[in-house]
């Protein structure tokens, strides 16, 4: 897919498609449309979807958890499965992997034990 907005590097860029999820993308995509998602005249932005997961947190008794969490939660299991830090920085729309690295990047202490005992 093509996509992103913001900032230089966030839009349209390349955004690689899992293959897990690639069966629901296709069953959302229309040629048509100009969203990936649309329903009657109303568009799936930003806004409607932060609104949806708070409206769901406050349902469950949760409302510690953001949207951006799940960037973040991207960005740090791509980084602990080894993946390229120059690729991930370009999936997510940084100019640059030390923002993905310093900003998004969560390590709890297993990770870092498991980081240091990579020496011989």
């Amino acid at each position: 897919m093509i996509g992103g907005m913001k900032t230089k590097a966030g839009k349209n860029r390349l955004i690689p498609i899992h293959n897990r999820i690639l069966p629901l993308i296709e069953e959302f995509y229309n040629s048509c449309n100009i969203y990936l998602i649309e329903k009657s005249n109303f568009k799936y932005k930003a806004n409607y979807i932060r609104k949806a997961i708070n409206d769901f947190n406050i349902s469950i008794g949760n409302n510690t958890h953001t949207i951006h969490d799940t960037r973040r939660t991207f960005i740090t299991r791509l980084n602990n499965f080894g993946a390229n830090i120059s690729d991930i920085a370009k999936i997510v729309g940084h100019s640059t992997g030390i923002i993905t690295l310093d900003i998004y990047t969560l390590k709890d202490k297993e990770q870092l034990i498991k980081t240091v005992n990579l020496l011989p």
